[in-house]
């Protein structure tokens, strides 16, 4: 596990990273590197060269650099990173949220809360690697989660990867991910788009409507197969649930 902590305040951020190092010592979690950045262009400029963290504590308010505006910069390299917000601030929360951040902690820290942070986090990469599909992208491969992607299009040539964290570029040619996703619950209902199953909201005549209002089009040679597709996939999901609550 690699934690990033950027905080321009060095008695804080040592304060953290302290904590940091004690939870995990007491959660038997001895595999880990905490690296301490004090402002967040350096931080940003790391992650432009390659550099990867699975969890970043960042300060919202770094001198002239605003967290929000870095978390955004680094969102754009890397979309698995789970990133915890921190501030003196209450009125930041609904912003640092606004850009899919793991969790938001309130200056001064208490040890519990970031005992807690640190807990969630190891719970959900266990889950998470359950979900995780690895795809390659300008920068090289990347891990996503298969939960945030709503489908996958061929777009004049070049494939773009649609999440609810918002687009991205991939390579690779789409008939092989749709081979390679398949187990995921990726279905094809077009010669140019894959798209996740599990946010299929309906098919109406040659319209795949998906749950966030976008229309895909299911073209007539694919119609039959993608209809039983999907309702084998609704049925699965119907029976993992009464399971669930048995």
């Amino acid at each position: 596990m690699r934690i990033f902590i950027c905080e321009d305040e060095k008695d804080i951020s040592l304060k953290l990273q302290s904590i940091c190092e004690t939870i995990l010592c007491n959660l038997n979690q001895p595999d880990y590197e905490i690296e301490v950045y004090n402002d967040g262009e350096t931080l940003a400029q790391y992650y432009q060269l390659g550099k990867r963290a699975d969890l970043i504590f960042l300060d919202i308010e770094l001198g002239n650099n605003s967290g929000i505006d870095v978390s955004r910069k680094i969102r754009q390299l890397d979309k698995s990173v789970k990133i915890v917000f921190a501030t003196n601030y209450r009125n930041y929360k609904d912003e640092a949220f606004s850009v899919h951040a793991f969790g938001y902690i309130e200056k001064p820290f208490h040890q519990i809360d970031i005992e807690t942070i640190i807990t969630e986090f190891i719970q959900y990469s266990i889950d998470e690697e359950k979900t995780l599909i690895k795809l390659s992208g300008n920068n090289g491969d990347f891990l996503v989660d298969k939960n945030d992607i709503l489908y996958i299009e061929n777009r004049n040539r070049k494939l773009i990867l649609v999440c609810f964290s918002g687009s991205y570029p991939i390579t690779g040619k789409i008939s092989k991910l749709g081979n390679d996703l398949k187990e995921f619950g990726f279905h094809s209902p077009h010669v140019s788009f894959l798209v996740n199953l599990d946010y299929v909201r309906r098919i109406k005549n040659y319209t795949v409507y998906m749950t966030n209002d976008c229309e895909i089009p299911l073209s007539q040679k694919k119609s039959s197969i993608f209809r039983k597709v999907i309702s084998q996939h609704l049925r699965h999901i119907i029976h993992s649930h009464k399971g669930e609550n048995k």
